[in-house]
């Protein structure tokens, strides 16, 4: 968190699985970015985690989520200006 924030760097963490990225590292996250998976429990609890409602974030998977290779990029930074981004591109972007 200080090397984040005080250094000016970015830091990615991959996982396939959100609850196996430690708690600590989840909450100084600010940008989550989403596969379709089976496992619509985990999705439901992330997206509630981000400020989603389940209803919201189950028809943003099925209208964006279209293939196994679909991303949709969520940003919790305050004011941003693409808080949705399928595949982040930000001129699809879903809502501010």
């Amino acid at each position: 968190g200080f090397t984040s924030t005080h250094r000016n760097l970015s830091i990615i963490c991959c996982s396939q699985s959100f609850f196996d990225v430690p708690p600590s590292v989840r909450r100084m996250s600010n940008i989550y970015v989403l596969w379709k998976t089976k496992d619509m429990d985990s999705m439901k609890t992330i997206g509630r985690r981000c400020g989603l409602k389940k209803e919201e974030l189950y028809h943003l998977i099925k209208t964006y989520l279209k293939n196994a290779h679909d991303t949709l990029w969520i940003d919790c930074t305050k004011q941003s200006p693409y808080p949705l981004s399928p595949n982040y591109f930000p001129d699809t972007l879903v809502y501010r």
